[in-house]
C-alpha cells in the first residue's frame, strides 16, 4: 500500500510512488484525508482552513482523475487518520508493505513512529521516503557530515546519522548556502545546484506489467471497500458535506503540457499538478519573469511580481527538484542572472527551514522559541495577557483587516480571501502583531498555518521564530508597514484593490489616508494604535505644492482643526 499524506499529491517525480512500484508488488493507492487533524487546535485556531482545504482536495481530485483515465486504477480515500487506516488493512492476506513519504511537523513525525510500531508489530515492512528536499541525499550528507558517510536507504528521520546532520547543519540560512556554494565550480546558479539535485524520479506513467499486477488486485478487494471504510472521491466529498467544489479543468493526456485556469489576478489557486505546472511555465518561459524576480519580489500587487511556486510546493503538486531543474533549462537556454539564482536562492532557504525545523523539534513551538530566550517576553518585550479586553480588540482587529493600516488591512484581507499574501506582507505582519500590538507569536502562527495555502512547519515556524527574536537570531525584527508602503508600493494599487473604502485616495495619501483634508472613514482616520507609532513622510497637499516649507508645516499642523471646522 502506498499511502497519500498532506504534502505528496503528485504522480511525477514522486519518490513514495516509485519505491512503491519498484517493489515489483502490485499497489493498492489510498489517500488519508483526517478531518480530525484539520481540525486540530493547538491554541486557538482549527489547523487547516477553508481555502487549504479546498486547495487540497482540488488536488487530490487530479490525483483521482489521472490515476483513473490513464490506468483505470482508482485511488481509495479514507476519512480516517493513516493509523486507523492502515489498522482497517491488516485483515488483508498479502499486504506486507507500507510506503510513506516522510514529513517534517511535530505531529507528523509521531505519526510515522507509531506506524512503524504497527506495522512492526504485524510483520509488515514499513518503508518511508524522504522526499521534501530537492538536494539529493547523498549531497545532504556529502556537504554537511564531511566524513564520508554514505546515505543508507531511504528515510532520513530514522537515518543512524540525522543526530549527527542535525548537530552539523549551520544555524543560518546564509552560511548553509555557503556551505554548497563554496563547492561549485563555477558561480552559483541554478545550474550548479542542478548537479546535486538528483534526477528527475520516473514515477510516472506505470508500466504495463505494473499495471496488470494492480488491476488484478484492485479487483480482486472490489467487494472489500464498504468493509475497510474506503470510498471514492465522490462519496469523500458527500462525506464532507461538500457540493459545489470548484474543480480544476485537466487535459489527461499530459500533465506537462496541460493547462489550468489560475486566476492569480482575481487571486484564486487552483490545486494540482496541472495548476503547479501552468504556473510554472507561464512565470519562467511565457513571461520571462524569473529573469527579474529578485528586483519584483518584494512588491506586494500583481500576477508575476512573485513566482508564488510555494503554493504548489507545499502540497506537492510539484517538487523542487521540478522547479530547479526547469530553471537550469532557462539559463542554458535564455539567460542566467542574478534574478535566476536568487529564486534558486530561495529555495534554498526553504532546504535550511526544514533541516531547522527538524534539529529544533518541539522547541520551536515553545513560548520562549528555538533560543529559548526567557529573557525576551519577561523584561526586553512587553506581552499583553491574550484575553484581556485590549488584546482581544486588537487581535479582532488584526484577523479581520480592520486595524486602520492601509497596508496591513490590505495585507490580512488578502490572505482570507485567498490563502496567499507576499514574503513582505508576511513579515510585516508578524512584526505589526508582535511589536505594536504586543500579542503572542504562537496565535500568529497558528493563524497563519490555518490559511496559508503554501504552509509548510519549517518555513513558517521558523519565519515566526525569527520575526521575534527568539530563533536563529539575536535581534528583534521590527519592521515599519508605513515606510515598507511607501517604498515597494507607492501608489498604492494594493490597498485600492483589498481596502475599497479608501481607494478614491490620491497615491500621496492611500498608505497614510488619515493626513488626507477629505473623505476619509473613520477606521482611517484613527487608526487602532496611535498614528505616531511610525515614523514617515507626509506629502505636501496638492494645491500647497506652491507654498513655502512654513507654510505647509502650518497647514499640516491646522489640518485637523480646520476640518472639523
Amino acid at each position: 500500500m502506498f499511502l497519500f499524506r498532506s504534502e505528496d499529491h503528485r504522480w511525477q517525480d514522486n519518490a513514495g510512488v516509485k519505491h512503491a512500484v519498484d517493489l515489483g508488488l502490485p499497489v493498492l493507492f489510498i489517500a488519508c484525508v483526517d478531518i480530525n487533524a484539520w481540525d486540530r487546535k493547538w491554541l486557538l485556531t482549527k489547523a487547516v482552513g477553508k481555502n487549504r482545504r479546498i486547495f487540497k482536495l482540488q488536488s487530490l481530485y487530479e490525483l483521482s482523475m489521472r490515476l483513473k483515465n490513464q490506468t483505470d486504477l482508482s485511488l481509495k480515500f479514507s476519512s480516517l487518520s493513516p493509523l486507523e487506516t492502515v489498522k482497517k488493512l491488516l485483515c488483508l492476506d498479502g499486504f506486507k508493505n507500507l510506503v510513506i513519504c516522510e514529513e517534517t511537523g511535530v505531529y507528523e513525525q509521531k505519526e510515522q513512529c507509531e506506524l512503524d510500531i504497527l506495522c512492526a508489530q504485524n510483520e509488515i515492512n514499513f518503508h518511508s521516503i524522504w522526499d521534501q528536499s530537492f538536494l539529493s541525499n547523498q549531497a545532504l550528507f556529502d556537504h554537511i557530515l564531511l566524513d564520508g558517510s554514505k546515505f543508507e536507504g531511504s528515510s532520513l528521520l530514522s537515518n543512524v546519522k540525522l543526530p549527527a546532520l542535525k548537530s552539523s547543519c549551520p544555524d543560518r540560512a546564509m552560511s548553509f548556502m555557503q556551505v554548497f556554494e563554496s563547492k561549485m565550480k563555477s558561480e552559483a546558479s541554478a545550474l550548479e545546484y542542478a548537479k546535486i539535485t538528483g534526477k528527475i524520479i520516473d514515477s510516472w506513467p506505470f508500466s504495463e506489467e505494473f499495471l496488470n499486477k494492480s488491476l488484478n488486485l484492485q479487483a480482486k478487494l472490489s467487494d472489500f471497500d464498504q468493509k475497510l471504510k474506503l470510498f471514492s472521491y465522490k462519496t469523500l466529498l458527500v462525506k464532507l458535506g461538500i457540493s459545489n467544489l470548484p474543480l480544476p479543468e485537466l487535459n489527461h493526456d499530459s500533465v506537462l503540457n496541460s493547462e489550468s485556469k489560475i486566476l492569480i489576478n482575481k487571486n484564486i489557486y487552483t490545486g494540482g499538478e496541472s495548476a503547479a505546472w501552468s504556473r510554472l511555465r507561464d512565470y519562467i518561459w511565457n513571461t520571462d519573469s524569473v529573469a527579474v524576480y529578485k528586483t519584483d519580489r518584494k512588491k506586494s500587487h500583481g500576477k508575476y511580481f512573485s513566482s508564488k511556486f510555494a503554493v504548489w510546493i507545499h502540497t506537492g503538486n510539484i517538487s523542487v527538484r521540478q522547479i530547479v531543474n526547469e530553471v537550469a533549462q532557462y539559463e542554458k537556454k535564455v539567460l542566467q542572472n542574478a534574478d535566476t539564482y536568487y529564486l534558486v536562492s530561495e529555495l534554498m532557504w526553504r532546504e535550511w527551514t526544514i533541516l531547522a525545523a527538524i534539529t529544533s523539534g518541539p522547541k520551536m513551538f515553545s513560548y520562549y522559541g528555538d533560543n529559548q530566550n526567557f529573557q525576551k517576553w519577561t523584561g526586553e518585550q512587553e506581552v499583553l495577557n491574550f484575553n484581556s479586553e485590549i488584546a482581544q480588540t486588537y487581535w479582532k482587529a488584526w484577523t479581520k483587516g480592520r486595524t486602520g493600516f492601509p497596508m496591513i488591512d490590505a495585507w490580512m484581507r488578502e490572505l482570507l480571501s485567498t490563502g496567499w499574501v507576499s514574503n513582505r506582507g508576511r513579515q510585516c505582519l508578524a512584526s505589526f502583531l508582535i511589536y505594536n500590538l504586543k500579542i503572542d507569536w504562537r496565535y500568529g502562527a497558528e493563524f497563519m498555518e490555518h490559511h496559508f495555502l503554501d504552509h509548510h512547519v519549517g518555513p513558517n515556524y521558523v519565519n515566526w521564530n525569527i520575526a521575534a527574536g527568539i530563533g536563529w537570531n539575536k535581534y528583534s525584527r521590527v519592521l515599519n508597514p508605513i515606510r515598507e508602503s511607501l517604498k515597494f508600493e507607492p501608489t498604492g494599487d494594493h490597498v485600492r484593490v483589498w481596502c475599497t473604502e479608501i481607494q478614491h485616495l490620491p497615491n500621496d495619501y492611500v498608505n497614510i489616508p488619515w493626513e488626507y483634508d477629505g473623505f476619509v472613514p473613520e477606521l482611517y482616520r484613527n487608526p487602532i494604535i496611535p498614528k505616531n507609532s511610525f515614523k514617515y513622510k507626509v506629502p505636501r497637499p496638492q494645491f500647497f505644492k506652491s507654498c513655502s516649507v512654513e507654510e505647509c508645516k502650518n497647514h499640516v499642523k491646522n489640518r485637523q482643526t480646520e476640518i472639523m471646522a
